[in-house]
């Protein structure tokens, strides 16, 4: 199957209000380096290749797939690399984490505090002197490479669509997609978190679009949080379109595109792209924490 296969969905809900519904199953690319990770990944990577680096250094809470992606793809490009992860070491290593040590990850666990200044420049100077020769990708690859990665997402057959609607986390992806959306195109970024201050500065003031919106009712409380209405909705989604869908992001996405249908937000005869950004297996780390029996695997 074809990553980028726009793959169609049906429901009674789409079919009553008149809606094509067709998700991007970028979940396909690959198990570990999974969905829109590859896309903010790849430019970081090339340019830590160009340099002569010999080590990546990147950020993510414990159950980050972010970290898992970033170990599996330094693994394929023969490149070290290091996490910093935000809270402390415990004796035995969640599924997640275990994942990442086995394609050769190396971990440093920091205090909240100390993670909080993983974007300050004196902080990340400092570890550049201590690793002389590491590359830094910003968590979630939240740069102007991971944009430009997420640029490439949207192929010249998704220029048909009226809506093309993704998740956010660190907002990468949706920087991407509004810079290479056209201006005909209504693009949503769907919240997944709370804080979205930075996505202004990642889209591309060249176009100055306003074709673009964030919405931000349906993140559940924020990252990581979650509730009986969320799980059950992930499991009959899977039940109905056979698609898996991680609990943290695209679950809310498509919990909330369902819910502006029923409120008729999308006009009639639309077509609309959902971008299904992988990430399945962070739904692990939530049964382990949890003791939830979500799917993990795509198929």
């Amino acid at each position: 199957m074809n990553f980028k296969l726009n793959q169609q969905i049906f429901s009674e809900l789409y079919l009553n209000n008149e809606i094509e519904v067709f998700v991007k199953r970028l979940d396909l690319i690959d198990p570990f380096i999974s969905g829109n990770k590859l896309f903010k990944l790849k430019h970081n990577v090339d340019r830590a290749l160009l340099e002569k680096k010999n080590m990546l250094i990147t950020f993510g809470g414990a159950f980050s797939n972010h970290i898992l992606a970033t170990a599996a793809y330094a693994k394929k490009k023969n490149i070290d690399c290091l996490a910093i992860v935000r809270g402390e070491e415990y004796f035995e290593l969640n599924p997640l984490l275990t994942l990442a040590k086995k394609y050769g990850m190396k971990f440093c666990f920091v205090s909240r505090k100390e993670y909080a200044k993983r974007n300050d420049n004196n902080y990340v100077s400092e570890l550049i002197r201590k690793y002389k020769k590491a590359f830094i990708v910003p968590e979630g690859g939240n740069n102007k490479l991971g944009v430009l990665g997420a640029e490439e997402i949207l192929e010249k057959q998704d220029k048909s669509f009226d809506y093309i609607i993704c998740p956010i986390g660190t907002g990468a992806t949706l920087s991407g997609i509004v810079n290479s959306s056209n201006r005909s195109q209504k693009v949503i970024g769907i919240n997944c978190i709370n804080d979205t201050k930075d996505i202004n500065k990642n889209i591309s003031q060249k176009t100055n679009k306003n074709n673009w919106e964030i919405i931000n009712e349906f993140n559940f409380g924020g990252f990581a949080k979650f509730d009986n209405v969320l799980t059950e909705y992930l499991k009959k989604f899977k039940l109905n379109n056979k698609i898996t869908l991680d609990l943290n992001y695209t679950t809310k996405m498509f919990f909330g595109f369902e819910k502006l249908i029923e409120r008729r937000y999308f006009q009639r005869k639309s077509k609309v792209l959902l971008i299904h950004t992988g990430g399945t297996y962070g739904n692990l780390g939530f049964n382990y924490l949890y003791d939830l029996d979500l799917p993990y695997e795509s198929n």
